[in-house]
């Protein structure tokens, strides 16, 4: 089960964030925040598509910006989340396909095998215990489900940081927050499931100034795929299927 004092330290977070940002954080407000948030939606979208997924869960939807991003004709979506301030704000969003839940990802209202696929973007790096979430989202999901995550790497010096100096950590984090190592969070998941794919992701930060974002972009696109450079991006792209 979900730690009491976890819960509360996140739902008061992300509450008072919904008061001060209201629709998005300002990373998203930024012209690269909204590059790398559509690179996301691509990447999701893509791998829905593959997957051949209707009936889709979100985990952590907050305001519903990842929501909206993966909302299309013939796809259903149930998106979850702790804050009752940011799901205020996301049932403002024009979306007739989607239903809103306020839960507790580790007690999932749903019976086994509703879903085909789940999602989530900079969530799993919230809960703490982590195993009954993931034991919950293989109930959930059917055989043939897959899930695909979008979360921070530890192995990013800012990241490391953030999270391993307190003055820092307090300035931006949640008492509770954490990120995840390539390896360590690809063990976590095999224990689930059979097929599990950790990357890193994405060298794009959400300060960049618009003109130098094609060039960022670029170099970045380039480290993605330069053997140990490629470890220290922002995020870790996850992606599993099969379950046991």
């Amino acid at each position: 089960m979900s730690d009491a004092r976890n819960i509360q330290n996140e739902q008061d977070h992300f509450d008072q964030a919904a008061l001060r940002y209201r629709s998005s954080w300002w990373g998203q407000k930024t012209a690269a925040g909204q590059v790398r948030l559509r690179k996301r939606y691509a990447r999701i979208n893509s791998a829905l598509d593959q997957a051949g997924a209707k009936i889709i869960l979100e985990i952590g939807c907050g305001s519903g910006i990842l929501t909206e991003g993966i909302s299309r004709p013939g796809r259903r979506i149930w998106a979850l989340d702790l804050s009752q301030e940011l799901l205020r704000i996301a049932r403002g969003r024009p979306l007739s396909n989607t239903l809103w839940l306020r839960s507790l990802a580790d007690r999932l209202p749903f019976p086994d095998q509703s879903f085909d696929a789940v999602v989530g973007d900079g969530i799993l790096h919230h809960i703490i215990p982590l195993e009954p979430v993931l034991a919950d989202l293989k109930r959930v999901l059917k055989p043939s489900g897959s899930g695909f995550f979008f979360e921070p790497n530890m192995a990013n010096p800012q990241i490391f940081l953030e999270r391993k100096i307190e003055w820092i950590r307090r300035l931006h984090q949640t008492p509770d927050e954490t990120a995840f190592l390539r390896g360590s969070i690809r063990a976590r998941l095999l224990r689930y499931w059979k097929q599990v794919s950790v990357e890193p992701f994405d060298f794009l930060h959400p300060s960049i100034p618009q003109p130098l974002i094609g060039i960022a972009e670029s170099l970045g696109g380039t480290l993605e795929h330069c053997p140990g450079v490629r470890e220290l991006a922002g995020s870790l792209q996850i992606q599993f299927k099969e379950s046991r």
